[in-house]
């Protein structure tokens, strides 16, 4: 196995495996701030009793 590890370091497979990764994690940040930015601008009602 560190045989494995060693060779993949030293090719560099990891370098585009790490850019893709960010790349999708920046785009879901994005989803969810979108989806937090549609969220916080309904207008608040509280949910308590009505009387």
């Amino acid at each position: 196995m560190p045989a494995v590890i060693s060779w993949h370091l030293s090719n560099r497979i990891w370098l585009p495996i790490l850019i893709v990764l960010l790349e999708v994690g920046a785009a879901g940040g994005g989803v969810f701030m979108k989806r937090l930015e549609q969220n916080l601008s309904k207008p608040y009602r509280p949910k308590g009793r009505k009387k």
